[in-house]
């Protein structure tokens, strides 16, 4: 037996196929699958509501990126003040040691 539409088998043994499929078996098929699709789109937009709600919007991304890089200057200009700092204390010990006479 081969396989027809949908659950119709046919057998070609005989003049007559054991089962005939209706315009109405062939409708009620198609509104079935329709039926699935339609789940199945309810489904999948409200998976993508959800995995929406969670994402960041771009405003949110912008402020993250603005405080991203306000503690990134931060963080440089505390480097160089430390910078200039230890210059300013090598050079001090430097004048110590030469005072004290351990050069």
């Amino acid at each position: 037996m081969e396989r027809g539409i949908e659950g119709c088998y046919y057998s070609f043994e005989g003049s007559m196929p054991k089962q005939k499929p209706t315009l109405d078996d062939v409708i009620e098929k198609i509104d079935d699958l329709a039926s699935a699709v339609h789940g199945l789109s309810s489904h999948i937009d409200n998976q993508l509501g959800d995995m929406r709600s969670e994402m960041a919007t771009k405003n949110e991304l912008h402020e993250l990126e603005d405080r991203i890089v306000t503690e990134i200057d931060r963080f440089v200009v505390l480097h160089q003040t430390l910078d200039v700092e230890l210059v300013s204390l090598r050079r001090r010990c430097e004048r110590i040691e030469t005072h004290v006479g351990m050069s």
